[in-house]
């Protein structure tokens, strides 16, 4: 196992000496506003480009010297919103790009500025490190008053879908082309969420295009998730709905069930996919629905729901027909249940769930009316029709990933036990169907499936004494790393960082593996736990 510190700080001096970087300035920074792009640098349709903005901004801090660029991408459509485009060029470059995904449904311009995903709190953003960094809004606005007003137009759709990153990719190699005289020697994505859907879609869709990519909890079938997160949400309206009063009670009987299978009492249920086979509600079952220190059988209905698969009767795209439930535990920590499936409030059964972009997507995209109320009628051939349309669209679920191995692209996926937002368990199942696909041999080669016990979506989590889990690592720098050196990465140390402190080390394990305490040590050392088999 490498420290994770000592290989964030090695990978930053190592770019950041940049051997024989390419350097620029503040005159050939400006001279790049109002220059226009035809729609032939780019290869999906679109109607140009133009740069809107081009700043020199002055070094400060640990940030040095670079050229903040925003460009339009115009549409074919004119009813069409453009694509916005951010392009971040470095005084000292290091050949390198990094793309970074957007979330939710987008409608954000990402500016390319942050650090990557699970980066510690000292990590030097990739742009410090002298990368190219860029981003784009998805290719629609955060409309009011909701954002899921974009699913009316088609080109919108299309480009929020995927082909807003091609064409933002594309853009980007010409600015740096006419920045730099030169061409980026490797070009990366990193994303989260609905960015690592994006970052699966470039791997599935344009592996030419990129040599590397971390994927942070992809929503890959995204369309999946739509549907079965609509039925978690139908099944908690009325006398389903948990408080999360009743939340907390369930999120306690799991660890009080599971916590100690990994051989440590800590409030993380580390070995995630035991508990499934352990689990019983019968210590919280009752009769009683206004008592709040246990769940009725139709309260235990709903939390069955969304922790069993659901199949909604079709084929979507590569033939996808129905997805995993939800994990078991931490269901009551912050953006867990509560926020994702339950919302805080009771909800009547004609609720039209304006909370959830399921229900947006329902309205707007599968039934065309944003007055539509209550579920999809999924026995209509219209309506089976559109769903499968977007399916094709933005499911990246292809689980042949020859064309990203072919090229010598690397991948390193990480996921979260204790995601509400998306199923890891759904994600499992595709990296397993990629592994019979491609046999287990050549996906090696080119795969890394790492696992946070107790990590919620956005990757935090708490132990039971309300200390942080360890989270951070340099996805980044390992992706570059085995990209140079052939060498895969193998178990890694994620830290957790308290006011900007180191306080604990844990191993991070590659799926199906999970850190078990050796019985013996520190619990807040990487060395007191072993990487071992469910």
């Amino acid at each position: 196992m490498r420290s994770q510190k000592l290989l964030s700080v090695g990978a930053a001096l190592c770019l950041l000496a940049g051997v024989g970087a390419a350097k620029a300035d503040e005159p050939t920074c400006t001279a790049l506003l109002g220059r226009a792009y035809a729609a032939a640098v780019m290869s999906l349709p679109q109607a140009g480009a133009r740069i809107a903005k081009a700043e020199w901004i002055a070094p400060g801090g640990p940030v040095r010297a670079y050229c903040k660029v925003t460009a339009s991408i115009a549409p074919v459509d004119p009813a069409a919103p453009p694509i916005l485009v951010a392009v971040n060029l470095p005084d000292q470059w290091n050949r390198r790009a990094v793309q970074f995904g957007g979330g939710g449904l987008n409608g954000v311009l990402v500016d390319g500025l942050s650090q990557q995903i699970h980066a510690a709190p000292s990590e030097p953003t990739p742009l410090a490190q002298g990368y190219v960094t860029l981003g784009t809004d998805g290719g629609h606005p955060a409309a009011r008053p909701e954002i899921g007003v974009f699913f009316l137009n088609d080109e919108a759709v299309f480009n929020h879908a995927h082909g807003a990153n091609k064409k933002a990719h594309d853009l980007a190699l010409a600015i740096v082309a006419d920045y730099y005289r030169a061409k980026p020697e490797k070009f990366y994505f990193v994303g989260g969420s609905e960015g690592g859907r994006q970052a699966m879609g470039v791997v599935q869709r344009y592996p030419q295009d990129y040599d590397g990519v971390v994927a942070v909890v992809p929503g890959l079938n995204v369309t999946a998730n739509y549907l079965t997160k609509y039925n978690a949400w139908l099944a908690s309206l009325g006398d389903g709905w948990l408080s999360p009063a009743q939340v907390a009670l369930l999120d306690r009987e799991s660890a009080r069930q599971c916590d100690g299978l990994d051989g440590l009492s800590d409030g993380v249920i580390s070995k995630y996919l035991a508990c499934r086979k352990v689990f019983k509600f019968d210590p919280i079952r009752c009769a009683d629905a206004a008592r709040e220190d246990c769940l009725t059988d139709r309260q235990i209905s709903t939390v069955e729901t969304w922790r069993n698969r659901y199949s909604w009767g079709f084929p979507l795209a590569n033939g996808v027909t129905g997805i995993a439930g939800w994990p078991i535990g931490g269901e009551a920590q912050a953006g867990a249940v509560t926020q994702w499936i339950t919302l805080p409030t009771r909800h009547a059964t004609t609720d039209p769930g304006f909370e959830i972009n399921s229900s947006q997507f329902n309205r707007y995209y599968v039934m065309r009316d944003g007055g539509f109320r209550g579920p999809l009628p999924l026995n209509d051939p219209a309506v089976r029709a559109r769903v499968r349309q977007f399916s094709a669209m933005a499911d990246q679920s292809d689980t042949d990933l020859t064309r990203f191995l072919a090229r010598g692209g690397k991948l390193i996926v990480v996921e979260h036990s204790a995601d509400y937002a998306l199923s890891p368990e759904a994600n499992f199942a595709y990296f397993d169907a990629v592994r019979r696909r491609m046999g287990a041999s050549r996906a090696n080669q080119f795969v890394r499936l790492y696992v946070i016990p107790g990590a919620n979506h956005g990757g935090s989590g708490l132990r039971k004494d309300g200390a942080p889990i360890p989270n951070t690592v340099d996805l980044l720098g390992e992706l570059v790393r085995w990209q140079d050196t052939g060498t895969p990465p193998g178990p890694l140390i994620v830290t957790a960082y308290k006011e900007g402190r180191p306080t604990a080390t844990e191993p991070l394990c590659e799926y199906p593996s999970y850190p078990r305490y050796n019985g013996a040590g520190d619990p807040d050392r990487a060395a007191s736990f072993r990487c071992a088999p469910h």
